[in-house]
């Protein structure tokens, strides 16, 4: 769909508080704007709040995303819903006095802005701290599918939900015991992190989950559709590359790929592609291969600016005529944001654009797109050269097509 987002860069979010951006999503039928951030309470607690920007470039009122907001709420993660101008987020709250993970349903509405019906609901166990969540709508099999660290059991774990009650469609499925030990604590958070992360992609009526066993090494593991309960989990690949820091992933329909981005040497941006292929059942991963001597191709660098890169965020673009292009951003801190976009083999197809270049306190971009914009929503601590209030959140949206 087409959208009005308010062109330029914008104050998306900034009042006296310490805001620090989360997320952002397109609602799927009529294109709103949402982004998500963490904020400051009394006595040094957080809570999650989201913004809506109508799809006609109009800011409605902050949302307070936890209906009970005792102690903390962190690392917050949404999806949404096809078909619908609905979303549902999850997170981490520590209100029951040991972290569990929430999940609730919202409503987005151009005049009345975020609406939610009911409360959120508790969807990990309760025999110790779950932190890290991540959540993704399947539209194939119309279910819900959110994963989150167990820190007692040591395992990132996860479960089918009801679109519209979030109630459980399958048992609990343990997705990996070889997670990175530092996601197995308490304060471990995805958003804040530096290396870490746990990337969701839908995959047919599947789920592919990718995560780091370590610094040099990301699993992709696809969670199958439940049957009867039960979700199959298969180790599709692993990718190695020696001194990766923060990475982050797509899904590319069309050639069947997973479409990573990665900090590497150097602290540039790469791009790499993965094929992924059946085989008797089974889902198997590869990267793409150079067709004279069939050799696996090198990762491509895609930041020309030199200075050292963090926090790259990768996203899909609309597909025009069976085409899909993808949008890369990444953070330098010392020079601003940074924007480029690509075809599905990481070759360049526009300038890279610096975004808020008189800040150095830019950080944790994401991007999306709409049929004809672009939008970079971007944590910083000041706006085209002014000092904001506080740390908050700046919005970049450009038109293309």
């Amino acid at each position: 769909m087409n959208t009005n987002w308010l062109n330029g860069l914008n104050i998306f979010y900034d009042d006296s508080s310490n805001e620090s951006l989360r997320g952002v999503l397109k609602t799927d039928v009529s294109g709103h704007l949402i982004g998500t951030y963490q904020g400051p309470k009394a006595s040094g607690y957080t809570t999650l709040y989201g913004r809506l920007e109508t799809k006609n470039g109009t800011l409605r009122p902050t949302y307070l995303l936890p209906a009970f907001t005792q102690l903390t709420q962190k690392d917050v993660d949404t999806t949404p819903i096809r078909g619908s101008d609905d979303f549902v987020a999850v997170w981490a709250s520590n209100d029951p006095g040991t972290f569990r993970i929430f999940a609730r349903k919202y409503s987005v509405n151009d005049r009345l802005g975020i609406g939610a019906p009911y409360p959120e609901i508790q969807i990990s166990g309760a025999n110790g701290h779950y932190v890290c969540p991540r959540v993704i709508y399947n539209p194939t099999n119309c279910q819900l599918f959110a994963c989150w660290i167990g820190v007692t059991e040591r395992q990132l774990q996860g479960i089918w939900l009801d679109r519209d009650t979030l109630e459980p469609t399958s048992y609990p499925v343990m997705i990996t015991t070889a997670v990175y030990p530092s996601l197995f604590s308490p304060s471990a958070d995805l958003d804040a992190s530096t290396y870490e992360n746990i990337v969701l992609m839908n995959h047919g009526d599947g789920v592919i989950v990718g995560v780091q066993e370590t610094l040099s090494k990301i699993n992709f593991l696809r969670v199958g559709r439940p049957s009867f309960g039960t979700s199959p989990v298969n180790l599709i690949t692993s990718y190695s590359q020696a001194g990766m820091g923060k990475f982050h992933a797509t899904f590319d329909p069309v050639h069947n790929s997973i479409m990573l981005v990665y900090i590497g040497t150097s602290a540039y941006v790469y791009g790499d592609r993965l094929r992924i292929f059946g085989k008797a059942g089974q889902y198997e991963a590869e990267q793409y291969q150079n067709d004279q001597d069939k050799q696996a191709l090198s990762p491509v660098r895609l930041n020309n600016n030199a200075y050292a890169s963090s926090q790259p965020y990768i996203s899909a673009m609309p597909a025009k005529d069976g085409v899909i292009d993808f949008l890369v951003t990444w953070s330098t801190g010392y020079t601003g944001i940074f924007l480029n976009q690509f075809d599905d083999y990481f070759n360049q197809l526009g300038t890279e654009t610096p975004i808020n270049p008189l800040d150095s306190g830019n950080t944790f971009p994401k991007v999306i797109a709409s049929d004809n914009q672009i939008a970079v929503l971007l944590q910083a601590t000041r706006y085209k050269g002014n000092a904001l209030i506080a740390q908050g959140v700046l919005a970049y949206v450009s038109n293309y097509g």
